[in-house]
């Protein structure tokens, strides 16, 4: 953890001169150690050529550790990298499946207590999750309903192989926020693909699954087909 807060020190110029390359330094250390604020702020660090040559594969790698930490910073830079037009190979399913993971994420961890892994780079928690939502959300609406069960198969898999966030219930979403798979319009999406066979096997139970809470939620549509 000093590791850490020397990184964030350098980074930041908090109670220090601004050096990139000393944050970088320390950061490393830190990732080296299995420190998931290392690995992030490393990886944000090799993605912007910050105190280290730029280096777009390095970063996420690095971002991927953390991220397979439970980091949801590191969940949620990774995504972008996955977006972004620098990257080797954009996968927008991998992208949408690191979002929602990081929503998750977020929501569980983000009340006044969060941790410096949390608080180490870029802007707070509760702005991170509304632009990790927003991006999410957009997303969902635009890729294939095939990449969308891809992501939603991913994150499952994720989760049984890392564990899931843990919070009370009433404790979970400290922005009323739950962190479902996405906005109304892409589950209504999902739910109409299982329903006629588009882009996946034909499923009524899944649709029926999806349609429920929709029509409870005063989706005109869900209602009908419900």
């Amino acid at each position: 953890m000093a590791q850490a807060q020397l990184a964030n020190a350098y980074f930041s110029g908090t109670g220090t001169e601004q050096n990139h390359a000393e944050a970088a330094k320390y950061s490393l250390l830190a990732a080296e150690q299995g420190l998931n604020a290392g690995q992030n702020q490393i990886g944000y660090q090799y993605e912007h050529g910050l105190g280290v040559p730029m280096d777009l594969a390095e970063a996420a790698s690095w971002y991927r550790r953390a991220a397979d930490q439970g980091q949801p910073n590191a969940m949620h830079n990774l995504a972008l990298l996955i977006l972004s037009d620098q990257t080797v190979e954009q996968d927008p399913a991998m992208a949408y499946a690191w979002l929602d993971l990081a929503i998750r994420h977020y929501s569980v961890r983000a009340g006044p207590q969060s941790d410096i892994a949390i608080r180490l780079v870029e802007m707070p928690v509760p702005a991170r999750l509304q632009n990790a939502l927003r991006q999410r959300d957009q997303l969902g609406s635009q890729i294939p309903v095939a990449a969308l069960l891809r992501a939603i198969a991913f994150v499952s898999d994720w989760q049984t192989a890392h564990g899931g966030p843990v919070a009370q219930e009433s404790e979970a979403f400290p922005f009323g926020i739950e962190p479902r798979q996405g906005t109304q319009t892409t589950r209504l999406r999902l739910a109409a693909a299982h329903l006629s066979g588009d882009g996946v096997a034909q499923d009524l139970e899944s649709a029926r699954e999806l349609l429920g809470p929709l029509s409870e939620e005063g989706v005109g549509p869900a209602q009908f087909l419900y």
